[in-house]
C-alpha cells in the first residue's frame, strides 16, 4: 500500500469537496455544484478502499476480528457505522498488532492511539488538526501494511 498514493487521493477528494463547495455557495460559480458528488464518491471510494486492504493484510492470523467485506459493508448502516468505524480503525491497529506478535514477524507496530484519533476526526473537523492526524494515520497505517507484506514475502 502505497501510503502517498493514499494520502493524494485523499487530499484529492477532500480539498475537492471543500472547494466544490465553497464556490457552489456563491452565486457566481454556483454551478461548481455539479461537480460537488464527483469529489464525495471518490472520498467515499478511497475510504472503503483503505478500510479493506487494511483488514485484507492481517485476514492469515486467525486474530481479524473482521472480514474485509465485513469492514466496509458495515459502515453502510445508520447510526451503527459511528460505532463501526472505531472497531475499523483503532481495531484493526489492535488486531494488527496482535497479529504480528502471535506469529513473531518483524514489522512496526500500528499506532493505536492514532487510528483512534482519526475515527474521532472522521467525525469532528478541526481543520488543520484533522488534515494531519488523518494524513499521519493513512500514512503508518499503509507502511505498516507494506512492511508486513514484505515481512512475510508478499
Amino acid at each position: 500500500m502505497n501510503p502517498f498514493v493514499y494520502m493524494g487521493l485523499w487530499l484529492v477528494a477532500a480539498g475537492g469537496t471543500g472547494v466544490t463547495v465553497a464556490l457552489s455557495l456563491n452565486r457566481a460559480t454556483q454551478e461548481a455544484a455539479i461537480a460537488v458528488p464527483i469529489f464525495v464518491l471518490l472520498a467515499v471510494a478511497v475510504n472503503l478502499t483503505f478500510i479493506y486492504k487494511l483488514w485484507d493484510a492481517i485476514q492469515f492470523g486467525g486474530q481479524a476480528r473482521t472480514t474485509p467485506g465485513k469492514a466496509i459493508g458495515f459502515m453502510f448502516i445508520p447510526l451503527f457505522n459511528i460505532y463501526w468505524l472505531f472497531q475499523v480503525l483503532p481495531g484493526w491497529a489492535t488486531d494488527y498488532n496482535a497479529t504480528i506478535k502471535a506469529h513473531n514477524i518483524n514489522a512496526p507496530e500500528a499506532p493505536h492511539g492514532l487510528m483512534a484519533a482519526h475515527a474521532v476526526f472522521s467525525f469532528i473537523n478541526i481543520p488543520v488538526v484533522s488534515l494531519v492526524v488523518q494524513l499521519a494515520s493513512i500514512f503508518k497505517a499503509c507502511t505498516a501494511v507494506t512492511a508486513l507484506k514484505a515481512a512475510r514475502g508478499g
